[in-house]
C-alpha cells in the first residue's frame, strides 16, 4: 500500500498556477490601465501654456541658457586661438 501511494504522488504534475498568473497579468494590466487614464486626464490640466508648469517658459530659459553656454564656449576657443597666434604656434 505505501509503495502505491509513493507512485501515485511522484506521477502527478506540479501545479501550474495558470489561473493565478491570468488573473495576477489581467488585474496588473487593470492597475496600468486605471493610471495611464489618470495621467492623460491630469496632464491636461499639467502641461501646456495654461498649465502648473508651462513649458514654453521652461524651455525658453534652457535655450537661453544652452545660447549662453555656446557663445562662453566660443569667446574661450577664440581666446586660445588668439594666445597661440601671439605664440607663434599658427605660422
Amino acid at each position: 500500500q505505501t509503495r502505491h501511494k509513493m507512485e501515485s504522488l511522484s506521477t502527478t504534475a506540479a501545479p501550474t498556477y495558470v489561473l493565478v498568473r491570468t488573473l495576477f497579468l489581467r488585474f496588473l494590466g487593470f492597475v496600468y490601465f486605471v493610471a495611464f487614464l489618470v495621467a492623460y486626464r491630469q496632464n491636461k490640466a499639467l502641461i501646456g501654456d495654461g498649465g502648473i508648469t508651462p513649458a514654453k517658459r521652461v524651455l525658453d530659459r534652457a535655450e537661453t541658457r544652452a545660447e549662453r553656454e555656446r557663445k562662453k564656449k566660443q569667446a574661450q576657443a577664440k581666446s586660445n586661438f588668439l594666445w597661440d597666434c601671439v605664440t607663434n604656434l599658427c605660422n
